[in-house]
């Protein structure tokens, strides 16, 4: 495990997601980005949603901040729906 920490954001909409990921792409500078958005049929679980691995961008460090430049963190970004499905999904297949 690299990252320090991990944060879930959950949206109402799909184009929501990308909105998100351009915000967060703008502030940090993204070391992993992983975009599941495949479409499942009605009898299928899956995941989907967006993962972004993020860390301070280097211009932003300063004597006060430089402590915090060896931090990741974890971001996943989801819809409600999603959300639901996923926590479906680890409750009946682990």
């Amino acid at each position: 495990m690299t990252d320090f920490g991990s944060v879930r954001i959950t949206v109402k909409f799909l184009e929501h997601l990308y909105e998100v990921k351009t915000i967060i792409e703008t502030h940090y500078e993204v070391l992993k980005l992983k975009i599941n958005l495949k479409s499942l049929d009605f009898n299928e679980f899956g995941y989907s949603g967006i993962h972004m691995e993020i860390a301070l961008p280097h211009a932003s460090l300063n004597a006060t901040t430089q402590d915090f430049a060896h931090i990741i963190c974890e971001i996943q970004i989801r819809t409600l729906s999603q959300d639901v499905w996923a926590e479906m999904d680890h409750d009946f297949f682990l």
